[in-house]
């Protein structure tokens, strides 16, 4: 991959790195031009911290350069609070948007998604519901329902 040249003319440039994945460091030296990165660990520049995870969503303050906001989303699952912190570093840190205004929309948009990483609304008494997401865990749930389900013709 080839280095990206500054943009002479147009829209600022900024780029939103996740401080969290492995390939950080190569695109941070990989792009000219202001950087702000998010995270769930330092050394992010937008933490997360105080997370709680519950069946009904996310909880976190939100911690930027120049602001801590609560953030709530009924998302589950730690890569929706990584997702957050993305969506808030955008809008704060790219658009200007205040990080009250950007937390309040989170929640709004996020409880307007449904799909498989939202709690159902209520799950039959005595069973569990998990999903897992990964490559190999379809793999997994692929070979399980086969084995528990295939019939020899």
């Amino acid at each position: 991959m080839e280095k990206t040249s500054v943009k002479p003319q147009g829209n600022p440039r900024l780029s939103v790195l996740n401080h969290d994945d492995g390939s950080y460091a190569y695109l941070s030296q990989l792009v000219p031009g202001p950087q702000i990165s998010y995270g769930l660990h330092p050394p992010a520049d937008v933490q997360a911290d105080a997370v709680k995870y519950s069946p009904n969503g996310i909880h976190f303050l939100a911690k930027g350069p120049r602001f801590r906001v609560p953030v709530t989303s009924p998302l589950v699952g730690e890569f929706n609070v990584s997702n957050c912190l993305a969506a808030l570093t955008v809008a704060v840190s790219g658009l200007g948007i205040s990080a009250e205004i950007a937390a309040l929309g989170i929640a709004a948009e996020s409880k307007s998604k449904v799909g498989k990483f939202t709690p159902p609304p209520a799950r039959p008494p005595g069973k569990i519901i998990c999903a897992d997401d990964t490559p190999e865990g379809k793999a997994a749930e692929l070979a399980k329902l086969l084995r528990e389900e295939a019939k020899v013709i």
